[in-house]
């Protein structure tokens, strides 16, 4: 009963692991069209972390913006679309 346990929670675990996981991404690796995107949103504040992750099967970027000691985070689909801008 133990072994058949451990055996499900390692397979929920793999399973569910590498969905949740965002990977950092360095601004030059990203797509053209995000880095478009990025680049005509981005104003006067500085970038900070810029995070790959899915979410319902769609990739998207997650972009920390800095302005004026305000942090928030701007979040492209892979085709360059904003899909939200929010506080950080």
């Amino acid at each position: 009963m133990k072994l058949w346990i451990h055996s499900a929670a390692l397979g929920a675990a793999l399973v569910i692991a590498p969905l949740a996981i965002a990977q950092d991404v360095p601004r030059e690796q990203l797509p053209e069209a995000v880095r478009r995107t990025l680049d005509r949103e981005v104003g006067q504040a500085q970038v900070g972390e810029i995070e790959r992750d899915r979410e319902g099967g769609t990739t998207i970027y997650e972009v920390e913006l800095i302005e004026n000691g305000r942090r928030y985070e701007l979040d492209i689909s892979e085709d360059g679309r904003v899909l939200r801008r929010h506080p950080d």
